[in-house]
């Protein structure tokens, strides 16, 4: 099924429920956000998560390329908005698509996000060795690649009409500084996988295992400081 973006999310989380205070060591802030949830999440690093929590989580903390409007349309590229992409083109062929990198786009440490990283990211859904839970969505991608440090194409074995959606929507866009020296095989369960570090616009504060998962504004996000100071997913 459809699932929002981190922007999306940000306008539904606010139709919610909105606390003053959340009791305890929380009930000093003025504008947290209590999200019920099912259950608690499997893990927060995109690739790997299988429930529709973590999905909903991790969705506040990682970006996509683009994201769709609430159009939800999937042929073509109309009706989406920018995201760590503020604009891209097409090959004559229509085998590729250029992405070019928001350069006000960072991590949540402040690095500059790259085409590295998105490079990077493809990678990690596509190799075998990892295992993502998305490879199978993404056989018609064949790579992804960097042209310049802001510019980087993916690569299709195919066309098709979602080619775009197929591109932006499942993959997530991933710090590769601070991942590539782990193993694929080990991804999954490492530590980055319950602390991750997005460029999205709540930052990851603290994981109780069934109990909650905190997350805090991004004061630095290029899109505005977020509405609610915490989101808290109970």
């Amino acid at each position: 099924g459809f699932r929002m973006g981190a922007r999306g999310w940000a306008v539904v989380l606010g139709a919610v429920l909105v606390v003053q205070g959340c009791g305890g060591r929380r009930a000093t802030r003025d504008r947290d956000l209590v999200v019920s949830v099912g259950a608690d999440v499997d893990v927060l690093l995109p690739p790997f998560i299988a429930t529709t929590q973590g999905l909903e989580v991790s969705d506040l903390i990682f970006e996509r390329l683009a994201s769709p409007d609430s159009t939800l349309n999937t042929v073509g590229d109309q009706g989406y908005r920018p995201g760590i992409a503020d604009r891209w083109s097409w090959s004559p062929d229509s085998l590729a698509i250029v992405f070019h990198i928001d350069p006000r786009a960072r991590w949540q440490d402040g690095r500059a996000i790259t085409a590295r990283d998105v490079r990077y990211s493809f990678l990690v859904y596509l190799d075998t060795a990892s295992g993502a839970m998305a490879a199978s969505q993404l056989a018609d991608i064949d790579s992804a690649s960097v042209r310049d440090s802001l510019t980087a194409v993916v690569w299709f074995h195919r066309r098709s009409l979602e080619e775009f959606y197929i591109a932006t929507y499942e993959v997530r866009i991933l710090p590769a500084h601070l991942l590539d020296t782990i193993p694929m095989g080990r991804l999954r369960t490492s530590a980055f996988a319950r602390s991750p570090i997005g460029s999205g616009p709540y930052r990851f504060d603290r994981w109780v295992a069934g109990s909650n998962i905190e997350l805090v504004a991004n004061p630095s996000y290029r899109f505005g400081k977020p509405a609610f100071d915490r989101v808290i997913f109970s």
